[in-house]
């Protein structure tokens, strides 16, 4: 399993290279947050918060901005961590007051 962790990380690796040098900042964007999650569903805490937070400098709009603080919430909560899970929750709302809806 190690094995097929390493091999889809190294592949996310390659394309953020990719998207980096030959795309946009919506591409690169979305392969941040393509391996935030990958690092949720493999259960690599630190990881996925270390991505997350790239992923957050990378993210110019509320939508995707709440979708990163969502997953910090689920992962606080998943982990039993409330420190992770109360910054997440005050981070949306901080999102949904500020936000132009």
């Amino acid at each position: 399993m190690d094995e097929a962790n390493a091999k889809k990380v190294a592949q996310l690796d390659a394309q953020l290279r990719d998207a980096r040098d030959n795309l946009g900042d919506s591409e690169v964007r979305e392969i941040l947050f393509s391996k935030t999650n990958h690092y949720a569903r493999i259960g690599d805490l630190e990881m996925c918060l270390k991505s997350n937070a790239e992923c957050a400098t990378k993210t110019l709009a509320a939508g995707p901005k709440l979708d990163l603080a969502f997953q910090r919430i689920r992962l606080g909560i998943a982990f039993s961590d409330n420190d992770i899970a109360a910054k997440g929750i005050s981070d949306a709302q901080r999102l949904m007051k500020n936000a132009d809806w």
